[in-house]
């Protein structure tokens, strides 16, 4: 997810200032913040057992406070699942669906603006 100042990632058509992580076992999180020189631990996110994520059969909920990402405006955000195993990494479930291009380590094609103080809700987006 990204505010508008941060890195632009390689391959990334935003600016990525956080970047969230859990894995499926449960046993690995937390975030990593831009800070305009290295990628740093900001001191929150999806940690093991902490409550601030849910899953049951194919579904992730996340939660970070807005105050912890600094009270945007507008956040951008890309999601998807990877499997980290040397040699066979796979990346999949991006969102929104055109995410990806299909290949070895993609890169990310899409992203959602969402206006934090708008109206619309999350549905009626379109993908950037």
């Amino acid at each position: 997810m990204a505010s508008r100042s941060g890195r632009r990632v390689r391959g990334w058509q935003f600016s990525a200032r956080w970047h969230a992580r859990w894995r499926a076992s449960d046993d690995y999180g937390g975030a990593l913040e831009w800070n305009g020189m290295e990628w740093i631990d900001p001191g929150f996110g999806p940690t093991p057992a902490s409550g601030d994520v849910a899953y049951s059969g194919s579904f992730v909920e996340m939660r970070i406070a807005w105050a912890d990402l600094g009270d945007p405006d507008y956040l951008d955000v890309h999601l998807g699942m990877l499997r980290e195993q040397n040699l066979n990494e796979w990346t999949w479930a991006g969102v929104p669906s055109g995410a990806y291009t299909d290949g070895y380590d993609p890169n990310v094609g899409q992203f959602f603006q969402f206006d934090l103080a708008g109206s619309t809700v999350p549905a009626d987006y379109a993908p950037m």
